[in-house]
């Protein structure tokens, strides 16, 4: 009684020996099985086991796996581990190299939006046009003055297609705070690549 549905029972907090046991076989299934419907059944088996060891697995599942019900299943997995328990393999997944991966984890922090995870959705500003979107729909579900916040580091980024994102970000707010701050950009960098030259320039007009 009490229990958040979120949570799964954590069965394993304690690494009993039985409980490891099982872990090993799920993940052989949830990477290797032929049969789709196992590899889904595996990852939810995993989430429901609440080793938050197994969550590098489910979300890397959640992104290669070759059918869509698995992606979706494993995915659901990883959603039923608390927000606290998945969000630094998250952040971690959203380094990936395989921007499969990466995807899964900004389609999760755009569920679960957190300070902790706002460098992750300015790096996402310059990754593939796919993530960027969504990194951007994750800022723009923000409230105003927080989008603000996020963007306003972003124009401070070391990464100049970061830096253009943001003003272009910046722009389709359409507010005098987002003004002021593309306005900021333009006084205190020295705007040393073309690309955010240009972008700085078409949102000053």
């Amino acid at each position: 009684a009490g229990r958040s549905a979120w949570a799964p029972i954590s069965i394993c907090s304690a690494r009993q020996p039985n409980c490891r046991n099982a872990i090993e076989p799920l993940l052989h299934s949830l990477e290797n099985d032929e049969h789709y419907t196992v590899r889904a059944a595996s990852a939810v088996a995993l989430a429901n086991l609440g080793d938050v060891d197994v969550l590098p697995y489910v979300i890397r599942q959640g992104g290669v796996d070759s059918d869509e019900f698995v992606r979706e299943e494993a995915k659901r997995a990883l959603r039923k581990f608390r927000r606290e328990q998945a969000l630094a393999f998250v952040v971690s997944a959203a380094g990936d190299d395989d921007s499969r991966i990466r995807k899964v984890a900004i389609e999760y922090l755009i569920e679960t939006p957190s300070s902790a995870a706002d460098l992750v959705l300015i790096r996402a500003l310059a990754d593939t046009a796919e993530i960027a979107q969504l990194a951007r729909k994750a800022i723009d579900a923000l409230p105003p003055d927080r989008g603000i916040e996020v963007l306003r580091t972003a124009i401070g980024h070391r990464d100049a297609n970061v830096r253009k994102a943001a003003v272009e970000a910046l722009q389709a707010m359409g507010t005098p705070q987002a003004a002021e701050a593309i306005l900021d950009l333009f006084k205190q960098h020295d705007l040393e690549f073309e690309n955010v030259r240009a972008a700085t320039r078409v949102a000053l007009r």
